[in-house]
């Protein structure tokens, strides 16, 4: 028999003392691999930047859930360093804490080699800097086109990223697109084959409750998470508010009807505010939207006019 094979009988796992897998934070992340996906421009790279931050200096994660503090290693190779440092800004002022808490042991690249292994490399950077948690943002720049076409590839690729975080004891977070077809299972939602869901050990599929909403950051945000060492949960996140960088709730939030909605954005436009403006005091609406809100409005203004004038003419 193989030397390579190693069998373990059914009672000596039983007696095994085995220690218990220790999150990065409560719920959401743990040592392995963890793919995030969500379609571009809802605010995923903003929010793996806080996470991020919450695992470096160790705050709670959207005030509620438990982090341990760790060495972050941020792959954002989509974004350049005046971003970076912008988001980094409002995400420290914004800070629980009370005051400006600089992330220490938060580190940043923006890009690799094109020409080498990336998945090499990550696992060179690990070992050097001893990195508890690597954010890869996006998932397509470690990849090639080999990659990706057929199931097997993409098994193959999401199973040497898995590889990498338990030979190192890493939590690794690859960020992902979903694809533009609206599915109910939030798996079949995810771009490519089931080949990267099959080999990872955790997912979360970020999306927005309302397309009006679909402007990046705006609105409320689902996060559906499933997986092998995570119970299957759904959070409901929004931006910005007045209790921290971005609140978190188990329930979604109760919204606003369309007609109330346009009703609103009616009275603020005859009180001469600008779309702009009207926008921003509704909070979690686009300019485009409240344009269409306004329009929608009017004709249905107009209909009722209409109708009253047919009213007084018949009698």
């Amino acid at each position: 028999m193989s030397k390579k094979i190693r069998i373990i009988s059914a009672s000596d796992l039983l007696n095994k003392e085995i220690a218990e897998l220790n999150y990065n934070i409560q719920h959401l992340i743990v040592p392995g691999l963890t793919l995030v996906a969500a379609a571009p421009k809802v605010g995923k790279s903003y929010l793996m930047c806080y996470l991020g931050y919450c695992m470096a200096t160790g705050q709670k994660a959207f005030a509620k859930l438990n982090t341990r503090k760790s060495k972050v290693l941020f792959l954002a190779l989509e974004d350049n360093e005046r971003r970076l440092q912008a988001r980094l800004t409002k995400i420290a002022k914004a800070s629980l804490l009370g005051t400006v808490n600089i992330p220490e042991d938060l580190d940043l690249v923006t890009t690799l080699d094109e020409n080498a292994d990336s998945i090499k490399v990550i696992r060179e950077l690990i070992i050097e800097g001893g990195y508890d948690t690597v954010i890869i943002d996006i998932l397509q720049r470690v990849s090639s086109p080999e990659d990706t076409g057929s199931y097997k590839k993409e098994y193959a690729l999401i199973k040497k990223l898995k590889e990498l975080a338990d030979s190192t004891n890493t939590a690794i977070i690859a960020v992902h697109h979903t694809n533009k077809k609206s599915s109910k299972a939030s798996l079949d939602s995810i771009s490519g084959t089931r080949g990267l869901v099959g080999a990872c050990d955790n997912v979360i599929v970020l999306s927005r409750t309302s397309e009006e909403s679909s402007a990046s950051r705006r609105g409320t945000l689902k996060m559906s998470i499933q997986g092998r060492d995570l119970d299957s949960n759904c959070f409901y996140l929004e931006y910005g508010t007045d209790e921290g960088f971005y609140t978190m709730s188990e329930e979604e939030p109760l919204r606003e009807t369309k007609q109330e909605k346009m009703d609103q954005a009616w009275k603020l436009s005859l009180e001469g505010y600008k779309q702009d403006e009207i926008a921003k005091l509704m909070g979690d609406i686009t300019q485009g939207y409240v344009s269409k809100l306004l329009k929608e409005k009017k004709e249905q203004l107009n209909k009722e006019n209409d109708e009253k004038g047919t009213e007084n003419d018949e009698n």
